[in-house]
């Protein structure tokens, strides 16, 4: 979860370590379950809802995506994002103890 005035994103990440692998519409599920969550906890603050895997999701999983607006990154989408912006261990050392 990151916040940032009125917007905020909640992430729901998923990993397999099956080559190829097709998560299921769990990741969609979690998502929407904790927006009721933060949107209460946090008032007034609008949350996108991002699913993000390693690998990738089926066609039920995108298409209750699509219906309830939630953006899924599957490996090839997170390859392209890793690429766009690098970063090294340092970086994330540093951010986890902020």
């Amino acid at each position: 979860m990151a916040i940032s005035g009125d917007k905020g994103v909640l992430i729901q990440t998923k990993t397999s370590s099956i080559d190829d692998y097709k998560h299921g519409w769990d990741t969609v599920k979690e998502l929407i379950a904790g927006r009721a969550f933060y949107e209460a906890k946090h008032p007034g603050v609008a949350f996108k809802l991002v699913g993000l895997s390693n690998q990738f999701f089926n066609s039920h999983a995108l298409q209750n995506a699509q219906l309830n607006k939630v953006q899924l990154i599957d490996q090839t989408e997170l390859e392209k994002l890793i690429a766009r912006f690098p970063i090294g261990l340092l970086e994330v050392e540093k951010f986890a103890w902020v």
